[in-house]
C-alpha cells in the first residue's frame, strides 16, 4: 500500500497539437481517447496528475505549448491539471519568437530600401530553428532532469518515450493499433514512417511498459517486438454516455435528419472516415445487392463521416451504382451533439472494417441500442461480443443476408437493441482508468 499519492506524467501533446490547427477535424479519436482517460484518472483519489508536451521537438514547440495551456484553459473538467514545462526555456523561446515576428515587420517595411534585410531574415530564421531545435533536445521534457526524481510514471499517449525519461522512472506508451505497421497500404506509406513504427522500436522492453486498447493490439504489438507480455497491459475503451445514449425522442430523431439533408426513411448506418480500411466500398456495393435482390424501394443507406486517404474509390463504386444515388446519404462530419439521434433512428449499424485496434464506433452505437453487424477480424469480436452479428468481410453475401435479416425481422432488431445496450455497459471509461491504474502500480511493484 502507498504511503503517499502517486506522481503521474501524462503527455497531452496530440491534444495541444489538435488546439494549434485550430480546426475540429484533427480531434481524432486518438484525442478523444487521451481527454477522456485523463479526465477519469483525475478522479482517481491516489492519483496526483500532472500534464507535459515534451514531445515537439521543432519549430513549433512553443506553439503546441502555448496550444496546450489554451486547450486547458478552455476545458473546465482539466484546467486545474498543472502542465509540466521550464518557465525559463518558455521565456527564451517567446522572446526568440517576438524577435523573429519584429524582423518579418522590418523586412516589409525595409523590402524596397534595404536588400540586405532579406539576407538577414533568412540567416535569422535558421537560426530561430536550430536554437528551438537545441533546446528541444538537451531540455526535451522542458524541465530539468533531475526533477524527474519527484515523479513515479510518465505515460506517452502517442509519441516515443524519450530516453531522457525512462532512466529515471516508471515509462508506459499507449499503443492503439499495428496497422501502419501490418498493413501500411492502408496510409499510403512506408511502415517505417510511421509514429506507432518508431514509438515501439524506441520501447526499452526491460524497463518500459505498454498499455494497449484491445487484447487484439496487445497480440500484436508482442508479436512485433521482444517483450514480456506481462509488461503489455490491456486498458479497454468506452463510449462516452453524455454523447451516446437511446434517444427516443422521434422529433429530435427528424429534425437532425433533416439537418443533414436525411430522407426519413429507414436507413442502415455506418459512421468513419472514408477511407480504404473501412471497407466502405464493400458496404455500398452489398447494399446495392440487398437493394436489387429484394426489390426494396424504401430503404436507404446513410454514410456519416470525413473524406480520408485515397476516398475516391468509395465515390467510383458509387458511380458504378446507378440505382443507388439517391439512395445513399454522406453527410460528411456530424457535430457530436447530433450522432446520438442519427445512431438511434438507424435501422442497423455496418461497420465491415478490415482491421480495428479497437472499434470505437460499434460501440458507441451500442451504447444507442441500435442492432450492430460487424466485421469478424482483429478487434471488433472483443468489443461487440455476442450483441451484434459478424461477418467475413469480404463476402458479400455474408453482409447482404446479415441486413436483409435485421431489416426484416422487427422481434430481431428488439432483441438486438437489448443486447447492444447490456454489452455496452461492460465499458466505461472508469473502468479504462482503473485498469491503467493497476499496470501504473504493477510496474512500481
Amino acid at each position: 500500500v502507498r504511503a503517499c499519492k502517486m506522481k503521474v506524467i501524462y503527455d497531452i501533446s496530440v491534444l495541444g497539437l489538435s488546439q494549434y490547427s485550430g480546426d475540429p477535424r484533427t480531434k481524432t479519436g486518438v484525442s478523444r481517447v487521451i481527454e477522456a482517460l485523463a479526465c477519469s484518472l483525475k478522479m482517481i483519489s491516489d492519483c496526483d496528475l500532472v500534464f507535459s508536451t515534451i514531445h515537439q521537438h521543432n519549430e513549433q514547440a512553443i506553439d503546441v505549448l502555448a496550444a496546450s495551456l489554451a486547450y486547458l484553459t478552455s476545458h473546465v473538467e482539466l484546467d486545474e491539471i498543472p502542465l509540466l514545462h521550464s518557465p525559463v526555456q518558455r521565456e527564451i523561446e517567446e522572446k526568440l519568437k517576438d524577435i523573429r515576428a519584429l524582423l518579418s515587420v522590418q523586412s516589409q517595411i525595409h523590402s524596397h530600401s534595404d536588400s540586405g534585410m532579406d539576407s538577414y531574415q533568412a540567416f535569422f530564421e535558421q537560426f530561430y530553428a536550430s536554437s528551438l531545435h537545441h533546446n528541444a533536445q538537451h531540455s526535451s521534457l522542458w524541465v530539468q532532469n533531475e526533477r524527474l526524481q519527484e515523479f513515479d510514471i510518465f505515460h506517452s499517449t502517442y509519441f516515443s518515450i524519450p530516453e531522457s525519461i525512462n532512466k529515471h522512472i516508471a515509462c508506459f506508451l499507449m499503443v492503439y493499433d499495428l496497422i501502419p505497421v501490418l498493413y501500411p497500404q492502408f496510409f499510403g506509406l512506408e511502415k517505417e514512417n510511421s509514429v506507432v513504427y518508431h514509438a515501439l522500436k524506441a520501447i526499452a522492453p526491460k524497463r518500459d511498459y505498454i498499455t494497449c486498447i484491445s487484447h487484439s493490439t496487445k497480440n500484436d504489438v508482442c508479436n512485433f517486438i521482444d517483450i514480456d507480455p506481462d509488461r503489455v497491459f490491456v486498458t479497454p475503451l468506452a463510449a462516452s454516455p453524455e454523447k451516446f445514449y437511446v434517444c427516443s425522442d422521434k422529433a429530435v430523431i427528424n429534425q437532425t435528419l433533416e439537418k443533414y439533408a436525411i430522407r426519413n426513411e429507414p436507413y442502415f448506418l455506418s459512421v468513419c472516415t472514408l477511407e480504404p480500411r473501412k471497407n466502405i466500398s464493400h458496404l455500398i456495393q452489398s447494399f446495392g445487392e440487398l437493394i436489387r435482390q429484394e426489390k426494396l424501394d424504401n430503404v436507404n443507406l446513410v454514410l456519416v463521416g470525413a473524406k480520408g486517404w485515397s476516398y475516391q474509390k468509395i465515390f467510383e463504386e458509387l458511380a458504378r451504382q446507378p440505382l443507388l444515388q439517391n439512395r445513399i446519404f454522406l453527410t460528411g462530419r456530424v457535430e457530436d451533439s447530433d450522432l446520438a439521434a442519427i445512431y438511434s433512428g438507424a435501422l442497423a449499424f455496418v461497420y465491415p472494417s478490415l482491421y480495428e485496434g479497437f472499434g470505437l464506433p460499434p460501440l458507441e452505437a451500442m451504447q444507442c441500442g441500435v442492432p450492430v453487424i460487424t466485421s469478424n477480424s482483429s478487434s471488433l469480436p472483443e468489443v461487440v461480443g455476442d450483441a451484434g452479428i459478424m461477418v467475413d468481410a469480404d463476402s458479400v453475401n455474408d453482409l447482404c443476408q446479415s441486413m436483409l435479416k435485421v431489416y426484416a425481422d422487427g422481434a430481431l432488431r428488439d432483441e438486438m437493441h437489448k443486447k447492444s445496450i447490456a454489452q455496452a455497459r461492460q465499458f466505461s471509461w472508469s473502468s479504462c482508468a482503473e485498469a491503467t491504474w493497476n499496470a501504473y502500480n504493477q510496474a512500481l511493484g
